[in-house]
């Protein structure tokens, strides 16, 4: 039980990760590849499936990378929460709580 702090910031760390990721790779990728959809428009239909397939998949891993980092996130904050309360390394379970909160608004901005 001593490790749960240490647990919490590693997984919050994880979280703060992908949502890093997700802003800096991930979401630009849809963006230009909604761009490019929209200019294929009046392209062969062939060109138009593969533009739709690929902006498909990036918004798919948009979407899974949110939807990992705020359960990391809710993870971080609950089990540093429940260290701080069991008064096993306050101030290390104090920031696992504080980053897991933070990276609960990370992955809602990511998601939207």
């Amino acid at each position: 039980m001593k490790m749960l702090p240490l647990v919490a910031v590693v997984l919050a760390l994880g979280g703060i990760g992908t949502c890093i990721y997700g802003f800096v790779e991930t979401k630009p990728n849809v963006q230009a590849s909604e761009r490019r959809m929209l200019d294929s428009s009046g392209q062969s239909e062939r060109i138009q499936q593969l533009e739709n397939a690929v902006w498909q998949d990036y918004h798919d891993t948009l979407k899974m990378q949110s939807y990992l980092s705020l359960g990391l996130g809710i993870l971080a904050a609950a089990l540093g929460g429940f260290a701080a309360f069991r008064k096993q390394q306050v101030k290390l379970a104090a920031a696992g709580a504080a980053l897991g909160v933070i990276v609960i608004v990370m992955a809602v901005a990511l998601g939207a």
